[in-house]
């Protein structure tokens, strides 16, 4: 076998050998240091776009919250009106009552 260009003796490795080992770990390195630096930016965008969402979303809940407590009955609104219908229909019943006794 091969190794390089020579012959791969036991034993006997020279420092040409190292040296091209040792360049073609560099590659490597770089090559993977390359694609985590890719991967890295590209996790860099897809977080500043979800905190761009979350911004817009936050702002989007509080102005609800703001419409819900400007437009919304509270129960003591809710209490005073139910209680205006009882009114109301009492006050019906006892016309529909006066008149169902006269002929």
């Amino acid at each position: 076998m091969a190794a390089f260009g020579r012959p791969f003796l036991l034993g006997k490795i020279s420092v040409n050998d190292f040296e091209a080992v040792r360049v073609v770990v560099e590659l490597l390195v770089t090559a993977l240091a390359s694609v985590l630096f890719w991967n890295f930016k590209g996790m860099q965008a897809e977080h500043k776009k979800e905190v761009e969402l979350r911004g817009a979303l936050d702002k989007d809940l509080q102005a609800y919250k703001l419409h819900v407590a400007e437009h919304y009955a509270t129960s003591s609104d809710m209490k005073a009106l139910i209680e205006a219908v009882f009114k109301k229909l009492d006050r019906i019943e006892e016309k529909l009552d006066g008149k169902a006794d006269k002929p």
